[in-house]
């Protein structure tokens, strides 16, 4: 059976479309969060470990107080429902913790498969169960977890 007829034509091309648009939406995002992490990364090098809250300098001159303190997600219990003080505990393994922070770097799923010598199929199946245990819909959304719960680890030590 044929599925693109005469009469599906308009329906494949609609449906090809809001698919399209869908992808562009999403790898904006996906984007937005490496770009995100990435200056993360570098204010942390420019301003060392203990740089939470700390002015900023653009150019020289200082641009204000950046809030650095992590962001509670959804996902991330609080200190009480761990019993532990300064801890939160992860809903992830820690092979699944590695692959997300890949992702935030912003590295495909055969990128990361070659990097911890697994099969692309491993890494999907991983990231699968991710989304599933993070209730997140998208890559750019683990990748945002990551940075969050990187930023939480490093407030804890």
């Amino acid at each position: 059976m044929a599925l693109a007829t005469s009469d599906n034509r308009p329906r494949l091309t609609n449906l090809y479309a809001s698919l399209t648009a869908q992808w562009a939406r999403q790898t904006v995002e996906y984007s937005r969060s490496v770009r995100l992490y990435n200056e993360r990364v570098g204010r942390q090098r420019r301003q060392g470990a203990d740089g939470l809250g700390r002015a900023t300098q653009v150019n020289g001159s200082v641009r204000g107080i950046v809030d650095l303190s992590p962001m509670p997600g959804p996902t991330e219990p609080s200190a009480e429902a761990t019993g532990r003080r300064g801890k939160t505990r992860s809903p992830l393994t820690s092979r699944q913790r590695e692959i997300a922070d890949l992702i935030a770097q912003g590295l495909t799923n055969t990128q990361i498969a070659t990097k911890i010598v697994v099969s692309r199929g491993t890494v999907g199946n991983h990231i699968g169960n991710m989304l599933r245990r993070l209730h997140v819909k998208n890559r750019a959304e683990i990748a945002v977890w990551a940075i969050r719960h990187a930023e939480l680890e490093s407030s804890d030590h």
